[in-house]
């Protein structure tokens, strides 16, 4: 394979299609093809030394999906499990040379574009088969498919708001449509409560952000569709119905300050106490896991929070954001700013530059359905998954600076007086 823009365009295009087709549908983590990528994006980037000029907004984007790697140092330093607080923010900077390699590369947006959508499709049908199997075959009361049950409600529900902000300008919408439905099945399925949130607020977001184009009629009739088939939904699906009851009586728990009886929310709630007491012992650089369990024992003792907390290994606190201010502090704060709000910002500013530009929007929904499941769980953390969202982060953000909606494309090459790629 020669190493010319259009084969670094090839390579990248095919192991995105690739990421999107198997990551909830087999076994596969993207982590193997992030490693594939950087084999190739190596090779790529010592041929075209130009693809490695950075300034502007290309070093700011570079900075934002290293970021999360900068706010773990010094736990990198002090901590014993280093992998723990390793394997996000790798697999995050693995994302990198998707970046570099589509500046250089991308021309024309169709053949990227084309291989997002259609790996949409694949991994959606696919994902849904397996969860049909599992749901109707084997008695899974809720879907796991080849990830943990909260991993795959987060990843698969950020597929569904990627698939429809790409719906914008697309050729292939019918194909999106279908991967749109399979994803709301295999979300209603999976009945993870953080990522069903996700679907009504990311809806709203959508519509406002479409309200050029949504009339009062087409809002209705869809606010009627949405509230006739969540309710079929309900009545066909016995997890959803054990989960609304179960929201419902831990919230009357809470209501009352017993935060002890609801499992799930009281234990949450718990670990977001401890996680700010954390913080407020060491706000710079936040606790070793080692220190948060025994401050969290310390609470226990004291009464502020309840005994089960105690059991979550390393405190653990299920939400992103207390997890990087408990364990890396206002460290981890800066990263969040420049690795998850930074990147919404931009595509929320191209999107109102240009309405035709459906990266950007596919990108602030894609941000924003991750940033929102972030309240609940801690997907970051995993390699493979901090992967996926800093590839696609990469991507949606090389395809929206090439589009011509505006006027204002870049050409390939990194720094206008390369002379065009060699």
């Amino acid at each position: 394979m020669t190493l010319s823009p259009q084969a670094g365009l090839m390579t990248v295009s095919a192991l995105l299609f690739l990421m999107l087709a198997t990551v909830t549908s087999t076994p596969v983590r993207p982590t193997v093809w992030a490693l594939i990528l950087l084999v190739f994006a190596t090779a790529y980037l010592l041929r075209h030394r130009e693809a490695r000029a950075l300034a502007g907004l290309d070093l700011a984007v570079v900075l934002a999906l290293l970021s999360y790697l900068f706010t773990s140092v010094p736990h990198m330093i002090r901590e014993p499990n280093v992998s723990y607080y390793t394997a996000g923010p790798l697999g995050m900077a693995a994302a990198v040379p998707v970046y570099l390699v589509l500046r250089h590369a991308l021309q024309d947006p169709a053949r990227l574009r084309t291989a997002l959508e259609w790996g949409l499709a694949a991994g959606a049908v696919g994902t849904l088969a397996v969860a049909l199997y599992q749901y109707f075959w084997l008695g899974h009361p809720r879907v796991t498919n080849f990830l943990m049950v909260i991993n795959l409600g987060f990843v698969n529900v950020a597929m569904l708001f990627l698939a429809l902000g790409l719906m914008r300008g697309s050729a292939y919408r019918p194909l999106l449509a279908v991967a749109m439905v399979a994803m709301t099945l295999i979300a209603l399925l999976n009945a993870t409560r953080g990522s069903l949130v996700v679907i009504p607020l990311l809806l709203v977001a959508w519509v406002l952000l479409n309200r050029d184009r949504v009339s009062l009629r087409s809002l209705g009739v869809g606010a009627l569709a949405f509230v006739v088939l969540a309710g079929l939904a309900y009545s066909a699906i016995p997890a959803l119905q054990d989960r609304v009851a179960q929201s419902v009586d831990e919230a009357r728990f809470i209501a009352r300050g017993d935060l002890e009886s609801p499992i799930s929310s009281g234990d949450r709630l718990g670990l977001w106490i401890a996680a700010g007491h954390a913080f407020l012992e060491n706000p710079l650089t936040g606790l070793m896991r080692s220190q948060r369990e025994e401050q969290i024992g310390d609470l226990v003792d004291a009464g502020v929070v309840h005994s089960r907390v105690a059991v979550f290994t390393g405190g653990h606190a299920h939400n992103h954001y207390f997890e990087m201010l408990a364990s890396t502090g206002i460290l981890g704060l800066v990263g969040i700013l420049a690795y998850m709000v930074f990147p919404a910002v931009l595509f929320l500013w191209r999107y109102r530059r240009d309405r035709s530009d459906g990266f950007a929007l596919a990108g602030l929904l894609f941000v924003a359905a991750f940033m929102v499941s972030s309240m609940t769980e801690v997907p970051l953390k995993k390699d493979y998954i901090a992967f996926f969202y800093g590839s696609l982060v990469a991507a949606l953000l090389a395809l929206s600076l090439v589009h011509r909606g505006s006027g204002q494309a870049r050409t390939a090459v990194a720094g206008d007086a390369s002379g065009g790629p060699r």
